[in-house]
């Protein structure tokens, strides 16, 4: 285990990042384009906290970019819920 100084630190090292925050001001939109940018390629982002802890524009942009292989989620947005890549998990 190593200790990450940063969220772009662990998404920028990890092949797969999962959410467990809860959903106040400082956490709203942790995961976003800026900081997506700087992820690895093919990252896999499991959101096990609310929607509004990631970026939904973010998240689909880089879906379709190829930047995310894969977005796991159990609260799955109408934006979001279909489209490719997207696994939505029962609640």
């Amino acid at each position: 285990v190593k200790r990450a100084g940063s969220i772009e630190e662990v998404l920028r090292a990890s092949h797969f990042v999962s959410l467990h925050v809860p959903l106040v001001e400082g956490t709203r939109h942790l995961v976003n384009a800026a900081r997506l940018a700087q992820a690895r390629a093919g990252l896999i982002l499991l959101n096990f906290s609310r929607e509004g802890i990631v970026e939904e524009p973010a998240v689909a942009a880089a879906l379709g970019a190829h930047k995310l292989r894969a977005y796991v989620t159990d609260f799955p947005t109408a934006g979001l819920r279909g489209a490719p890549g997207v696994i939505a998990l029962p609640h």
